[in-house]
């Protein structure tokens, strides 16, 4: 038997190597780089980047003209990026490929010469109309009153957003501009934040997978019910806060539906809507407990006989009291984020099994497959009294308690809820965590460490200071439930 002894390695590479050249990559590679050299659609920087990168060489520059898609994301600002005339241009080069449309006109109002800022927005929008039929996308941020109507209707027009600058709620019986100027069937996805528009004349409801309507948008209660009543093939649904405050009595039906958000009480959510059995992501925001009367909404149904495939709950403070016992009974829900502090003790001693007034309950389990908690202390100063330290002392000896039972579960904890646990503000181990205006969550778990290194491996501490709700949304840290707490987006083409 022989052995064969192997060449050395180093005698096999090439004494000069070729260097690999980006231009011998197949052109369609080539086009696809390019077109992920485009900025996002709301960056300031319109086309720096994609003529940077087109203006590199002759051959880059041939095979982007020969390339309608790359020419298909139009970008318009009232104050940066090209003009008019250049946009035309691009236009043009698109040929027939479906164009996603981004337009900013939210400088306009602070621009040297308003004038020719506004002479420059009316010749894009008159542009627009002229090559409407392949608009696919549409996304606004502006003055809407200044933009809409579009006077002519687009067959392909998919996805819109509109977001408008912030001014004081117009009246919700006053005549409002529409979206299109004529009726329009094949939206898909509306994103509307925005009080200057009717978000929901002359829109066939039916077709609608996804509809975000903001927290400044003008709504009207009676036409509102009309239009959700017809949209039954929504799967993401977010109205804004309180949208049913005044009509306690109204009935949905959404058998498609995947994600819900609304600022609504939980008892109101089970009263307005019918079952769900898609439904996975539940948000529950800003709820106004003085507008409701939370007697009239009847005895608490059980979500997991609405809703049996829930995965994921997002509770502001000020819902949590109202349903904490209720969604308790839930077999299904794998992630829960709770922001603020009212109610922590109450749902953290129900989950470690402990309730003060039913000891039958010792036995349950409870959320058995729940994986991913995130305690989120609130934004507003109000919400952190001296009462609530207690109640969070003890709610943090329960989490712990939680987390040796339960070896799968994990938690995001924010640092500023160990602001308030601390017992006084002179507390020298406070001085030591809190630097530069932020509380430092290495030197927090340094502290912890000694006592409860046994679950630390399974805690993000993150820093927390003045975030609000929908600050904190939608990035979980454990890529294997990046699905679940993300939810949906907008969609691109």
């Amino acid at each position: 038997m022989s052995l064969v002894v192997p060449p050395d390695l180093g005698s096999l590479r090439l004494s000069n190597p070729l260097p690999i050249r980006i231009n011998q990559l197949p052109i369609e590679l080539l086009i696809r780089i390019f077109r992920e050299t485009i900025p996002d659609p709301w960056s300031p920087k319109l086309y720096n980047t994609m003529s940077s990168v087109l203006f590199t060489c002759r051959f880059w520059y041939s095979i982007a003209l020969d390339a309608p898609i790359i020419w298909a994301s139009i970008r318009f600002s009232d104050i940066a990026g090209p003009s008019p005339r250049q946009l035309e241009s691009f236009f043009e080069r698109s040929k027939s490929s479906l164009l996603d449309v981004c337009v900013q006109l939210q400088y306009l109002q602070y621009a040297v010469n308003r004038y020719a800022a506004e002479e420059k927005a009316l010749k894009f929008k008159i542009l627009l109309q002229r090559h409407l039929a392949r608009v696919q996308t549409l996304r606004f941020r502006g003055d809407a009153s200044r933009f809409f109507p579009l006077e002519v209707s687009s067959p392909v027009l998919r996805d819109v957003m509109v977001r408008s600058a912030l001014r004081p709620a117009s009246d919700p019986d006053s005549h409002l501009p529409s979206l299109v100027s004529s009726y329009c069937k094949t939206i898909k996805t509306l994103e509307l934040n925005s009080n200057d528009l009717d978000p929901l004349q002359l829109i066939e409801p039916s077709y609608l997978c996804y509809l975000s309507l903001g927290q400044h948008m003008t709504w009207r209660p009676s036409s509102g019910e009309v239009f959700l009543q017809n949209a039954q093939n929504l799967r993401v649904l977010r109205l804004p806060n309180n949208a049913f405050c005044n009509s306690l009595h109204t009935h949905f039906d959404f058998p498609l539906l995947e994600e819900i958000r609304l600022g609504e009480p939980w008892g109101a959510l089970t009263r307005h809507f019918g079952p769900m059995p898609n439904l996975a992501h539940v948000t529950l925001t800003q709820f106004r407990p003085h507008l409701y009367d939370l007697a009239s909404l009847g005895p608490p149904v059980w979500p997991s006989l609405l809703f049996p495939s829930l995965q994921t709950l997002t509770v502001d403070y000020r819902s949590l009291p109202d349903f904490a016992p209720m969604f308790t009974t839930s077999s299904s829900i794998r992630a829960i984020h709770l922001h603020g502090v009212e109610g922590f003790l109450g749902f953290l001693q129900l989950l470690a099994g402990q309730p003060e007034n039913d000891e039958a309950s010792h036995s349950r389990v409870i959320l058995p497959k729940l994986e991913y908690l995130r305690l989120w202390p609130a934004a507003e100063p109000y919400a952190w009294q001296e009462a609530s330290r207690v109640d969070l002392k003890a709610g943090l000896m329960a989490l712990v308690a939680i987390m040796r039972v339960r070896a799968h579960l994990r938690v995001e904890i924010g640092t500023r809820i160990f602001e308030w646990v601390m017992d006084s503000p002179d507390d020298p181990a406070r001085e030591n965590l809190f630097w530069n205006g932020q509380w430092d969550k290495n030197s927090l778990k340094q502290l912890l460490e000694s006592e409860y290194s046994d679950i630390l491996e399974r805690v993000d501490i993150v820093c927390s200071a003045n975030k609000s709700l929908d600050a904190t949304l939608g990035n979980p840290p454990l890529p294997e439930l990046v699905d679940l707490m993300g939810g949906f987006s907008l969609a691109s083409p």
